[in-house]
C-alpha cells in the first residue's frame, strides 16, 4: 500500500515542490559565501531580486534529485531498504555531480559509505557536522510519506548518512516535516510548534538547539526589517538555522502571489543563501501548487538551464505515486 493520500492536485504539488526549491537554490547560488551589504554592491539596494537566463542550480537540488530517485523506487518498501538506497544514491550523486559545489561533509562521508565493505550507511556519516547539507535535501522525503513516524524514521536515516550530529538530525526531519505540513496544507501559524514536536525524541543538543533556532524565527517576526530579523536567526550554514530562516520567510509571506518577495527574502542575507532559498521554495511551492505561484515564476522555471532534467525527474515521481 501506498504511504500517500491522494487528497491533493498530485502534479501541481509535486511541480510546485521541486520548481520551488529549484528556483530557490538557484537564485541563491550567485550570492552565497557574500555578506549582504557585498550582495547590494553588487546586485543594487534590494540584492538579487532576478533570475538570470541560463541559471544553473547547486548540490543542493542534485541531493534533492537523489533522494527523489532513491525513493521513487523503494518508498514501499521497508525503512533498511529506503535507506540504503538513499545511501547507493549519494554514490551515483559523487560520481556525477561534483561539477554543482558539493559540501565538504557530503563528500566525506559518501565516500566512506562507498569505500566501505560493509556498506554500514548508519555509520558513514560524520558525527561532528550539523552543516545544513542533510536538511537542504529531503523535501521528496515530506512528498511520499503522510504517516509523521515513518517520515520522521526516513528523514533521521537520510541525514545520518553524512551528518550525524543530533542537531543535523533534528534540522533534517524538520525540514521534511514542513514540506509534510505544506502539503496538508496546515495553518502555518501551527508550523512552529508542531515542527518543534516532531524533534521531541531526538538527543540533546539537538533538540534544544533546533527548537531555539524556531523559536528564533517566531520572535524574528516581531523585528519590522526583515534583514535584521533573520541576522537574529543566523545564517544558515548550521542545519537548525537554515530551517528556520526558511520558516521565517514561508511565516512572512505565506501568499502565492508573495512567492517571488519569499525567495527574494530566502537568499538575501549574509550566509547560505542557496540552501535557505531551496527549503523555503520547496516548501511554499508545495503548499501553494505550481499553479498559483504565478506566470513570473513559470517564466522563471524556464531560464533553468538543467530544466529537461527537472521536468523528467518531475515526470517519474508522479508516475511512481500514481
Amino acid at each position: 500500500m501506498s504511504s500517500i493520500t491522494h487528497y491533493f492536485d498530485l502534479e501541481d504539488t509535486v511541480k510546485g515542490l521541486m520548481w520551488g526549491l529549484a528556483l530557490g537554490d538557484a537564485l541563491g547560488k550567485p550570492v552565497e559565501f557574500k555578506h549582504l551589504w557585498r550582495i547590494k554592491e553588487d546586485y543594487g539596494p534590494n540584492g538579487i531580486i532576478d533570475l538570470p537566463m541560463n541559471s544553473i542550480w547547486t548540490d543542493d537540488t542534485e541531493m534533492t534529485f537523489a533522494v527523489a530517485r532513491a525513493l521513487i523506487t523503494t518508498y514501499k518498501l521497508s525503512i533498511e531498504t529506503i535507506s540504503k538506497q538513499i545511501a547507493e544514491e549519494f554514490i551515483v550523486w559523487l560520481d556525477t555531480n561534483t561539477g554543482f559545489k558539493p559540501g565538504n561533509t557530503c563528500i566525506q562521508a559518501v565516500v566512506f559509505y562507498k569505500n566501505d565493505p560493509k556498506k554500514d550507511w548508519w555509520n558513514s556519516g560524520i558525527k561532528e557536522s550539523k552543516g545544513c547539507g542533510s536538511a537542504m535535501r529531503v523535501a521528496p522525503i515530506g512528498l511520499f510519506f503522510s504517516e509523521p513516524d515513518k517520515l520522521y524514521q526516513i528523514a533521521y536515516n537520510s541525514s545520518l548518512i553524512t551528518h550525524a550530529h543530533p542537531t543535523a538530525l533534528a534540522a533534517a526531519v524538520g525540514a521534511a516535516y514542513l514540506v509534510r505540513l505544506a502539503i496538508d496544507k496546515v495553518t502555518i501559524k501551527k508550523w512552529p510548534e508542531l515542527v518543534k514536536k516532531i524533534v521531541t525524541d531526538i538527543a540533546e543538543p539537538g533538540k534544544s538547539e533546533f527548537c531555539d533556532a524556531i523559536d528564533m524565527a517566531e520572535k524574528a517576526l516581531e523585528i519590522e526589517n526583515s534583514e535584521e530579523a533573520i541576522k537574529t536567526i543566523g545564517k544558515g550554514w548550521v542545519g537548525e538555522e537554515a530551517v528556520a530562516i526558511a520558516l521565517y520567510c514561508c511565516m512572512k509571506y505565506p501568499n502565492p502571489e508573495d512567492f517571488k518577495d519569499l525567495l527574494i527574502l530566502s537568499v538575501n542575507h549574509d550566509g547560505d543563501s542557496d540552501s535557505t532559498g531551496c527549503i523555503a521554495g520547496g516548501i511554499m511551492g508545495a503548499y501553494h501548487g505550481y499553479k498559483a505561484i504565478g506566470k513570473e515564476m513559470h517564466d522563471w522555471t524556464t531560464r533553468l538551464r538543467e530544466r529537461e532534467r527537472m521536468e523528467e525527474i518531475i515526470e517519474e515521481i508522479i508516475s511512481s505515486l500514481k
